[in-house]
């Protein structure tokens, strides 16, 4: 991991933990601000100053948050505007980040190029990231989901989050880049933690994925090792593999098979 933390801004809740790619970096900075501006709104709404108070805003009933959404829109608007911290935090969130050419591949710089993610897709991906990096993450999405049983990420809370609300309904497509391809998963039926629409499942983005855009040049999934490809031993396909992997730097690696106990259920682990 990076050790030059020391005069860089904050990036998760916890202090000095922060990714080695500098994408992933500044999108879950983007996520983390948006949470914290959404709990001093919700300070606001529930009757706290969020001057003077440190708990974290008190759990009401859902009917009445979802039936006060329109209500408290344009007060809502005012008040990130014009509340002092409401007003810095939403200043924090006017910069821009640019990917660099030639990226390493397999960092979330790389992949937002690749895959020409939108910015409301870079920012679910980066709130996904930020409870892979930070433990502190759960209390807080619980907080703005109004659900104790809720601690991570969803559609629903992008939804509130985001400046433009209707582009989320684009991540709404189960065929959308960021779950094709692996990147964020939502739990199917059979391992639902409660009932949800699909707008309510938890977002997580797989532990080895999460790694590899997080800190793509110090980590190796584990179960996995170097091995040093002699071209000389290779024929056909073998060769031209290695050639190029040569040409990329890129790492070869072999897979370890590992033993589990007679009748052990892996098709979790497997997925």
């Amino acid at each position: 991991m990076s050790g030059k933390t020391q005069t860089k801004k904050h990036v998760v809740f916890a202090p000095n933990l922060r990714a080695d790619d500098e994408a992933a970096n500044f999108w879950m900075r983007q996520a983390t601000i948006r949470l914290r501006r959404e709990i001093c709104w919700l300070w606001h709404e529930r009757g706290l100053d969020a001057q003077n108070t440190e708990q974290l805003p008190p759990f009401t009933d859902k009917l009445s948050v979802s039936l006060d959404l329109t209500r408290n829109w344009t007060e809502k608007q005012e008040f990130l505007k014009t509340e002092t911290t409401a007003a810095y935090l939403t200043d924090q969130l006017t910069s821009k980040h640019t990917v660099e050419k030639n990226t390493r591949h397999g960092s979330f710089s790389w992949l937002i190029s690749e895959l020409q993610l939108s910015e409301v897709a870079c920012l679910a991906l980066g709130l996904a990231l930020t409870t892979a990096l930070d433990a502190n993450m759960g209390s807080v999405i619980a907080a703005c989901l109004n659900d104790l049983q809720k601690t991570y990420p969803n559609l629903m809370l992008i939804q509130r989050l985001w400046d433009q609300p209707e582009e989320v309904l684009s991540l709404a497509d189960p065929i959308h880049p960021i779950f094709a391809y692996g990147l964020l998963r939502q739990p199917n039926a059979a391992t639902r933690f409660y009932a949800e629409t699909f707008w309510e499942k938890p977002l997580t983005v797989p532990a080895l994925i999460s790694r590899q855009l997080l800190f793509p040049e110090d980590l190796k999934p584990f179960g996995l090792r170097e091995i040093d490809t002699n071209e000389h031993e290779l024929t056909g396909v073998g060769r031209i593999v290695a050639h190029r992997l040569k040409e990329e730097k890129a790492v070869n690696l072999r897979v370890v098979p590992l033993q589990s106990p007679p009748g052990a259920n892996l098709r979790e682990t497997v997925a």
